[in-house]
């Protein structure tokens, strides 16, 4: 089996151990071929340690759809038990309002123990899972190129290692996964707004303009070639 289907494979196998089936996939990333454990560059994921603060409270402490768009550009830093660091650039987000929002798992203000996170302090990460298998983070499976490792919401988690025992933690003060500031945020002209993906039976509510994503960015996962149209008329209109 070619190395890369074979590393997909493990992948996809996320649930079939006890423990993180995926870290050690992500291992593989950073070895030679050949057998060569010395470290391997990759653009995606960096395990060298770097000085960097953490985001703090108060940047989590905003409205929903503000924080949404906050995220666009941020690191995400994922500690492996080996002390190696993944990071990787968010570029792509979508909000979640409760109360009335039809798609979201705290609507109607409901708490329950699954969606208990959502009811805590503000960084607190809400891990949940879809068909039996595969983690989001508040936030089927295919061979994917390099590039798709990190491209959708469970690709992410398997990525990055993060599964039901990271619900409830707090990124500002956690010691295996934060978030660092970013270099280069976007601006807004930068930022598509759109909908959410796969809540087609939620009403109003999947029409509502409450996904974000980087503009040209090829890791987002799923392209609005009709807003981006828009956007880039209204952008020569207004150079005319």
């Amino acid at each position: 089996m070619p190395r890369k289907r074979k590393l997909l494979a493990q992948l996809s196998a996320l649930q079939s151990n006890s423990s993180f089936p995926q870290i050690n996939a992500l291992e593989n990333l950073n070895t030679a071929p050949g057998g060569d454990c010395s470290p391997k560059s990759s653009k995606y994921f960096v395990t060298e340690k770097r000085n960097s603060s953490r985001l703090e409270a108060d940047f989590f402490n905003q409205p929903c759809v503000s924080l949404a768009k906050s995220f666009l550009g941020q690191i995400l830093v994922r500690k492996l038990p080996d002390g190696r660091e993944l990071w990787g650039r968010i570029v792509e987000t979508e909000a979640y309002l409760g109360g009335e929002d039809e798609a979201s798992h705290s609507k109607g203000g409901k708490q329950t123990q699954r969606n208990a996170a959502m009811f805590m302090k503000p960084g607190t990460l809400y891990v949940y899972q879809i068909y039996g298998i595969y983690f989001c983070v508040n936030v089927s499976s295919k061979l994917l190129k390099d590039w798709q490792l990190c491209n959708g919401p469970s690709r992410l988690c398997q990525a990055l290692g993060i599964d039901k025992a990271f619900d409830q933690r707090d990124l500002t003060q956690d010691t295996d996964i934060w978030m660092v500031p970013g270099q280069d945020l976007p601006g807004e002209q930068d930022v598509v707004t759109t909908t959410r993906i796969g809540i087609g039976n939620r009403g109003e509510w999947a029409q509502k303009p409450l996904r974000f994503y980087l503009r040209g960015n090829k890791f987002v996962s799923v392209i609005d070639k009709k807003t981006e149209r828009e956007m880039a008329a209204r952008g020569h209109l207004s150079c005319s």
